[in-house]
């Protein structure tokens, strides 16, 4: 079985890959692979990819919208729109 952060409301068949970069240190390189604008090591981004043929993608996102604040209250979230 694979590890899924439990956060990612993705069902098995749709989670492609979750990728996380969590305070890491401010550098030009760590600006250079990420367009997120992370500032410090407080901040944080997280990319999630579904596998085609994936579920409606919005209905991803407005569980996590719904469920992010709750279990995480306090931090602020932002989702950028889909890539094709």
């Amino acid at each position: 079985m694979r590890w899924k952060p439990s956060f990612v409301p993705c069902a098995g068949r749709d989670l492609g890959t979750v990728l996380d970069n969590l305070g890491i240190p401010v550098s030009g390189i760590n600006n250079s692979y990420s367009n997120a604008g992370t500032f410090s090591s407080l901040d944080g981004e997280i990319q999630i990819s579904l596998n085609k043929g994936h579920r409606p993608t919005e209905r991803y996102v407005e569980k996590m919208r719904r469920e992010l604040p709750r279990r995480f209250p306090g931090v602020e979230f932002f989702f950028q729109p889909p890539t094709w």
